[in-house]
């Protein structure tokens, strides 16, 4: 193969591969509420959906992308992964007793919603 073949045919990747990393990177914090959110659901499963475990539902993640940077500043970036870290440990809900379920979903966002800044909670909230 020569150095024209080679070239014609490495360049393009090189241009891609350079273009995936440097731009459009996503906010991890973004993602990792995206996944925690989806297990939550999983979780929910046969709970009847109420205003106490709805509410984190409201995230919007491209809102999220979008905003996060601006609106959560580094010094607050270790509540909103403990936000995340409290939505991930909440129990499966057992539909006899879903009512602590619905109180730990709660106790994640009232400890979030009275640390973090308005613009912020809208971020990784929605609220």
């Amino acid at each position: 193969m020569d150095v024209m073949k080679t070239t014609h045919l490495v360049l393009p990747a090189v241009l891609f591969l350079g273009g995936v990393s440097c731009g459009g990177e996503t906010e991890p914090a973004c993602e990792r509420i995206a996944a925690v959110l989806e297990d939550l659901r999983e979780k929910r499963g046969g709970c009847t959906p109420n205003f106490m475990n709805e509410e984190p539902f409201a995230f919007d993640f491209a809102k999220c992308e979008a905003g996060f940077s601006s609106a959560c500043p580094e010094a607050a970036r270790s509540e909103v992964e403990r936000y995340i870290d409290c939505l991930g440990v909440v129990s499966a809900c057992n539909p006899a007793a879903q009512e602590g379920f619905d109180e730990a979903i709660d106790a994640c966002l009232d400890h979030a919603q009275q640390v973090l800044t308005e613009a912020c909670i809208e971020q990784v909230i929605g609220d």
